[in-house]
C-alpha cells in the first residue's frame, strides 16, 4: 500500500527528477559540443536513476521532462515546432523505449518487495517451528 508523503518530501522528489533530468539535458548539449549528436541516450540514464530511486512515478516523470526538453531544445525548428517525421519518429522511439524500461524497472521492484515480503514470513515460521521443536525435544545435558 502506497504510503503518503508529506509536502517536503514530495517537493524534495519533485526537484531530484528536475535535477536529474537537467543534468541529463546539459550532458547532451555537451555532446553536441563535441559533435556527438546523441541527445536521446543522455537522458536514458535519468530515467533510469528516477525510476529506480523513487519509483514508476518519478521514471515517468522524468519521461515526459526529458521528452519535453528534447522537443523543445534539440529538435528543430527551435521551441515546439512541428519537427521533421523522422526527428519525431526518434521523439516517439525515446518515449517508448524510456516507458518500457519504467515498467521492466517497476516490476523488478514489486518483485523484490514481494519476496522480501515473503522471506521475512518464511523466517519468522522457521524460528516458530525452531521453538516448537525445541519444547517438544529438550536437550538433556
Amino acid at each position: 500500500m502506497p504510503q503518503q508523503l508529506d509536502p517536503a518530501e514530495l517537493a524534495f522528489r519533485i526537484a531530484g527528477v528536475c535535477a536529474c533530468v537537467a543534468l541529463s539535458a546539459f550532458v547532451a548539449h555537451e555532446f553536441l559540443e563535441f559533435h556527438v549528436n546523441v541527445p536521446y541516450l543522455a537522458f536514458l540514464p535519468a530515467v533510469a536513476m528516477c525510476c529506480l530511486f523513487d519509483g514508476l512515478a518519478a521514471g515517468v516523470a522524468a519521461t515526459v521532462l526529458g521528452g519535453l526538453d528534447l522537443w523543445y531544445f534539440f529538435l528543430p525548428p527551435d521551441g515546439f515546432g512541428v519537427p521533421n517525421i523522422a526527428n519525431a519518429l526518434h521523439l516517439f522511439v525515446f518515449l517508448g523505449v524510456a516507458g518500457f524500461m519504467c515498467w521492466v524497472i517497476h516490476v523488478q521492484r514489486r518483485s523484490n518487495e514481494q519476496l522480501m515480503q515473503e522471506n521475512f514470513e518464511l523466517g519468522y515460521k522457521l524460528g516458530l517451528l525452531r521453538e516448537l521443536r525445541a519444547a517438544r525435544h529438550p536437550t538433556t545435558r
